[in-house]
């Protein structure tokens, strides 16, 4: 996950922190980082009450953390399938399923625990379990939730670039290539973590960036291997320093690395380079703001060939390359013919229209397969018994059109009662009410009082537990366990 090695890399401008430090300011999670560490951590639960959600209060734990500092929280989850991603994806499964058979070796030699946590690090965190989180934080906390047209990394880095956020708490390091400008990691139970701002980039000790471009350090962090493409062969982060540092373009480096024949260096790895620091740079992202399909930075082939053209001569060029958002003549030579090309900038995420962007941000279809999820699956009895009044109106705008509440009523049965009682929905305005729009009309829908998160109790006879696992097991999300909880039963 990330660039590898680059958290310890830039050891030497990491500060150290308290969470009471960011008191009033709005910090955004990768949630897809708690959940994978929940999980982790409450393995011997999970699997001995066979029960998935119960990795659900730890998270919780840390948004009240949060919240009692003042703080305001932005949860954003993971999206769709990125086809940039695709082998690194296929890896992942690989690897995953390389745990489970490994889980199950422990089971047959009688070590439980250390098969418990093989399990848990085999769990595919999918859409169907993110979204028992997502009602819960929605019902229980006045905290926003977003999820991804895509990637949450670049999702975040949007909305620290446009200042919705002021941090954002991760464990990913790709954050800082995909531009966020600050991030927190390493946040512990007791409020400590580690701050690194991307202004402070260059003046890393380990390595010498004074004289670079953040161009030139987004290509090393591609070139050392990333998400979207694997390193060549005994190439790391070092090598891959020394070897631009002295080329000081990519395309000059290329050029040496094609004469080396060990490195396996082809034109398929170059055309895959360039998609990949332009899906760092552009991928599709969901503005909440103006509640429409974005890109981390703005996608203008006509503001990038101007801002070429008056840069004019070689020093203006080489000011005018600081920025971010420039990109350099071959760069956008690549961009363009990207474009032109079947299938174009798919790679950057699928284009899909801005109202099924609002619905797959509001949590109401599912992000892959684009449908609204299947209730069956997602086991909310026991989770959510009903709704507690917001102490202020929430910043999430919800398209209401034909839409479903988590209690099940339809929205637009819902909108039919509100105009049989006679009520001005237009105007009227109720205290503690979450504010929604429909068809640009405004209405505030009132909340129940919410009681303590429980979980279900557990069945008392064995024939029940049984059932319940057998009901788990058919869920999509525990669909490749079965052999490991047979083992268990055994």
């Amino acid at each position: 996950m990330g660039i590898t090695g680059l958290l310890k890399i830039f050891t030497s401008i990491q500060t150290d922190h308290h969470i009471s430090d960011y008191h009033h300011q709005t910090i955004g999670i990768d949630t897809y980082c708690w959940i994978h560490k929940a999980i982790y951590l409450t393995a011997h639960t999970l699997m001995v009450k066979s029960d998935l959600s119960l990795f659900i209060p730890p998270i919780l734990s840390q948004i009240e953390t949060l919240l009692s500092h003042k703080i305001k929280v932005v949860m954003v989850f993971d999206g769709g399938k990125l086809l940039s991603k695709v082998e690194e994806e296929n890896s992942r499964e690989e690897t995953r399923n390389q745990k489970q058979a490994k889980a199950k070796e422990l089971l047959l030699a009688g070590d439980k625990e250390a098969a418990y946590k093989k399990f848990a690090e085999s769990v595919d965190v999918t859409p169907d379990l993110a979204m028992l989180l997502f009602k819960v934080v929605k019902a229980k906390y006045n905290v926003i939730c977003i999820i991804s047209p895509y990637e949450a990394d670049a999702q975040l880095a949007y909305l620290s670039r446009i200042g919705f956020i002021d941090a954002i708490i991760t464990e990913d390091s790709d954050l800082l290539c995909f531009g966020a400008k600050k991030v927190l990691y390493k946040f512990n139970n007791k409020g400590f973590l580690k701050e690194i701002e991307l202004n402070d980039w260059r003046k890393c000790k380990e390595f010498d960036f004074k004289e670079w471009t953040f161009e030139q350090f987004l290509s090393l962090c591609i070139l050392s291997g990333c998400d979207y493409l694997p390193s060549l062969k005994n190439i790391g982060f070092k090598k891959a320093y020394k070897g631009l540092n002295e080329s000081r373009t990519v395309e000059n480096l290329f050029k040496r690395w094609r004469m080396d024949t060990k490195l396996g260096f082809s034109d398929e790895y170059q055309e895959k380079f360039y998609k990949a620091f332009l899906t760092f740079k552009f991928q599709r992202v969901f503005c909440p703001i103006l509640r429409k399909l974005s890109n981390v930075n703005e996608l203008n082939i006509e503001i990038f060939e101007k801002t070429l053209k008056e840069a004019g001569n070689g020093n203006s060029l080489g000011k005018v390359m600081g920025n971010f958002e420039f990109l350099s003549p071959i760069l956008l030579g690549k961009l363009k013919s990207f474009k032109e090309n079947e299938p174009g900038l798919e790679f950057l995420g699928k284009e899909i229209n801005d109202d099924m962007a609002c619905d797959i941000a509001d949590g109401m279809i599912n992000p892959i397969s684009l449908k609204e999820y299947e209730e069956e699956k997602l086991h909310f009895e026991g989770l959510i018994e009903n709704y507690r009044e917001n102490p202020e109106k929430s910043r999430n705008f919800l398209s209401l059109e034909n839409r479903k509440l988590i209690n099940g009523e339809t929205l637009k049965n819902l909108q039919k009662k509100e105009e049989n009682k006679g009520k001005n929905i237009e105007n009227k305005k109720f205290e503690g009410r979450n504010l929604i729009s429909l068809d640009n009309k405004k209405i505030f829908i009132k909340e129940e009082n919410f009681n303590n998160f429980q979980i279900k109790k557990e069945p008392e006879t064995k024939s029940d537990i049984l059932n319940k696992i057998n009901n788990i097991l058919t869920n999509s999300f525990f669909r490749d366990f079965t052999q490991i909880f047979s083992s268990i039963r055994g």
